[in-house]
């Protein structure tokens, strides 16, 4: 991920895709089509943007809107790392589950 300067993830469809996660986590903000949760992970226009799949002039415009902005790329990554450490570490995913397992063992 450090060689890249924006993540790029056409898929046609996904469930929670780790790598979206990956390029997150290494502040690349991304451009990633709106398929499974993708929109709500990325949020328009927030850590990257959101595409309607096989729509290659919305990708390319996407992708391009990153590319000639060098300001975009660095905010849009630091927004894509909170958003990353808000929601989707390894503890909050642990925590998720464990208020999962409470909530089945109290009721």
């Amino acid at each position: 991920m450090t060689a890249i300067d924006v993540f790029v993830l056409p898929s046609l469809w996904e469930g929670l895709p780790m790598v979206l996660l990956e390029a997150m986590a290494s502040a690349r903000p991304v451009v990633v089509t709106d398929v499974a949760d993708n929109l709500n992970v990325v949020g328009q226009g927030e850590a990257g943007y959101v595409v309607p799949p096989k729509d290659t002039k919305a990708l390319e415009d996407a992708i391009l809107k990153l590319a000639l902005n060098e300001d975009n790329i660095e905010s849009m990554g630091k927004v894509a790392l909170a958003r990353y450490e808000a929601k989707y570490t390894v503890d909050k995913m642990v925590q998720g589950y464990e208020k999962v397992y409470t909530n089945i063992l109290i009721n």
